[in-house]
């Protein structure tokens, strides 16, 4: 279906264009901190030989967003309705969203916690709620008291007062 000027991107071509650039950035991080290791040296009577060592790094690799369970807290006020928007945001870029709800306190930043495996799709929720790389982590064991029951999340969302979606 053709689009006439002015009307909305299509969803799957960002998405798809998200998904690139994650794997990009992944790759790129990977790379550079990747170091040579030390070799490994095989001594015989009468000779020697040194094998470099040989390594294999697997990326996580992002995951369809539909197949993706995100958990959206609003970590700010319970009277203000942060969660619920922030939520709509995520599922109209195509991840699930579990129900919104307040975190268990407030924090005073936002984070974006991931399971393992799921850092590519954990750094473009952040993107789509505006909230810096750097508060995207992995999900402590055991998790935060703020998350209270993860449920089925594979991605946690805690939305402090410095993200855009608490100043709304």
């Amino acid at each position: 279906m053709a689009t006439s000027r002015g009307s909305a991107p299509d969803t799957a071509a960002i998405r798809g264009a998200l998904v690139v650039l994650a794997g990009l950035v992944v790759g790129a991080v990977v790379l550079a901190n990747t170091t040579s290791k030390p070799s490994v040296k095989l001594a015989s009577a009468a000779t020697t030989t040194t094998r470099p060592a040989t390594t294999t790094t697997t990326a996580p690799v992002a995951h369809a967003p539909a197949s993706v369970n995100v958990l959206v807290l609003n970590g700010v006020d319970p009277k203000k309705a942060i969660a619920t928007p922030a939520a709509t945001q995520i599922g109209a870029a195509g991840f699930t969203t579990l129900p919104p709800k307040d975190a268990t306190k407030t924090v005073t930043a936002s984070v974006v916690y991931f399971l393992a495996g799921y850092q590519p799709d954990a750094a473009a929720v952040a993107r789509l709620l505006s909230i810096p790389p750097a508060a995207v982590v992995p999900l402590p064991t055991p998790p935060p008291p703020e998350i209270g029951d993860l449920g089925s999340a594979h991605v946690v969302v805690i939305i402090g007062p410095d993200a855009p979606a608490a100043a709304g």
